[in-house]
C-alpha cells in the first residue's frame, strides 16, 4: 500500500554505502513504482523516472521525474505525463521505463496502456538548474505546426506542465499582428491543438511566425504558407 523510490550510494568503491534516501517527494501512503535512473555526466545531476499514484485512490497511474543536485542530499520532482492510466491485470506489464539525461536535456520514456493496447511515450523536458537555486521545468513546449509549409490550413500544438494564462496569435516577417488564435485565456496542465486558416485573414504566401505567450513567457516558431 506504500511502495517508494529509494537511492543509496557509495563514495568508496562500494565498500561502504549511506542510508537510504526516499526520492519521491509526496506525503507517505501512496504508490511508487518500476524506476529508472541515470547521472547527467554534463552535470553530475542525479535524475529519476517512475510510476506514481499520489493523486488517486485508485490504481490510476501519473509517470513523475525527480531529480538532485547535491548528490542525492534533496530532492525535487514533478510530474512529466498529461493524463493517468490504469493498468489492468490482463496485458503484460513489465518494467519498460527509461530515461537519459545530459546537459539538461532529459528524455523519459515509459509505457501506458489504454483500453488494453500498449503504447511508449516520452517528454522532451529541458530544465535549468543553477547552483544556487532549482528552477521549475520550462513551464511550457511549443511544436512545429503541421503541416509545413501549408496551403490553406495547418495545426498548432503546446503543452502546458501547470495551468497558465496563455496568448497564442500569427504575425508576419515584421512582426505585425495576424491573427489572435488565444486571447489571454487560462489553460490547465495539459496538450492543445489551435486551427489556422489562412484565407480567413486575406494574406498572400510567405513566411509568419506563430507566437505563444504563457504567463509572460514568449516562445516562436516559423511557418511557410504556400499556395
Amino acid at each position: 500500500t506504500d511502495t517508494d523510490v529509494w537511492m543509496v550510494k557509495s563514495t568508496d568503491g562500494g565498500a561502504t554505502w549511506s542510508a537510504p534516501k526516499r526520492v519521491n517527494q509526496d506525503a507517505a501512503g501512496k504508490q511508487q513504482f518500476f524506476t529508472s535512473f541515470i547521472i547527467d555526466q554534463k552535470t553530475g545531476y542525479l535524475w529519476f523516472c517512475y510510476y506514481d499514484r499520489r493523486s488517486y485512490t485508485n490504481d490510476q497511474t501519473d509517470v513523475y521525474l525527480a531529480f538532485s543536485k547535491d548528490g542525492g542530499n534533496t530532492f525535487y520532482d514533478f510530474k512529466v505525463s498529461a493524463s493517468p492510466f490504469l493498468p489492468t491485470s490482463g496485458p503484460f506489464f513489465g518494467d519498460y521505463t527509461g530515461i537519459s539525461a545530459y546537459n539538461n536535456v532529459v528524455r523519459p520514456i515509459w509505457t501506458r496502456l489504454n483500453a488494453g493496447a500498449l503504447s511508449v511515450w516520452t517528454a522532451l523536458v529541458n530544465t535549468v538548474v543553477t547552483s544556487d537555486q532549482v528552477q521549475d521545468p520550462t513551464p511550457y513546449s511549443l511544436d512545429q505546426n503541421y503541416p509545413n509549409p501549408f496551403d490553406e490550413t495547418t495545426y498548432i500544438n503546446f503543452k502546458l506542465y501547470k495551468a497558465a494564462k496563455v496568448n497564442l496569435k500569427v504575425v508576419d516577417m515584421f512582426g505585425r499582428d495576424i491573427a489572435t488564435l488565444v486571447d489571454n485565456k487560462e489553460y490547465d496542465y495539459g496538450k492543445y491543438t489551435e486551427r489556422f486558416e489562412a484565407s480567413r485573414y486575406h494574406i498572400s504566401s510567405g513566411v509568419y511566425y506563430f507566437v505563444l505567450t504563457v504567463n509572460g513567457e514568449t516562445a516562436k516558431r516559423k511557418m511557410i504558407l504556400a499556395r
